[in-house]
């Protein structure tokens, strides 16, 4: 009415710049979920799978278990 101009960018552009919102929407959110993914990843590699490796290290060590056997596990668990 007074020119003010409010409400979404591109919106008199008709069906263009609906699809420019839409693009301008979908961008925004992903740079959010980029953001939100970089602070919240996980850093640290998987807890079990050392474990496990370092279980097998001593069974191998001590002579619980054969060199085959060693090997099979350890590739079983680092896949």
């Amino acid at each position: 009415m007074w020119n003010c101009n409010w409400g979404p960018p591109f919106i008199h552009y008709g069906m263009v710049g609906m699809v420019i919102n839409i693009m301008m929407l979908v961008a925004i959110l992903s740079i959010v979920v980029l953001i939100v993914r970089a602070f919240f990843s996980k850093t640290q590699p998987n807890r079990d799978t050392r474990d496990s490796l370092e279980i097998i290290r001593h069974k191998y060590a001590s002579g619980q278990i054969t060199e085959q056997e060693y090997l099979r596990m350890k590739e079983i668990l680092t896949g």
